[in-house]
């Protein structure tokens, strides 16, 4: 400490140092990408759509859940696979 009263100095492990160091730099490279989205000349979305003329009827339509093929359980694919031994060890 000096006669103020300020800290001087601070001793941390290397682990912890690297990591303050690495969020400062995540900090400033933020702050640059949201200075340089600021200087963007952007339009809506909706207006874009517009004039790529990809507008569509079913925009507002909600999404269609895929459907999904029944799953065999493991028990009947065994069994399964069992007749299908004895079907072709018999004939």
């Amino acid at each position: 400490m000096n006669a103020r009263g300020e800290i001087l100095d601070v001793v941390l492990p290397i682990a912890m140092y690297k990591r303050l160091l690495r969020r400062l730099e995540d900090a400033e490279d933020f702050r640059d990408a949201r200075d340089a989205l600021k200087d963007l000349d952007t339009i809506p979305w909706e207006q874009a759509k517009r004039e790529l003329g990809l507008e569509d009827a079913h925009d507002n339509a909600p999404a269609r859940k895929r459907r999904r093929e029944p799953r065999e359980s493991l028990v009947s694919a065994k069994r399964r696979l069992a007749a299908r031994k004895r079907r072709a060890a018999s004939g």
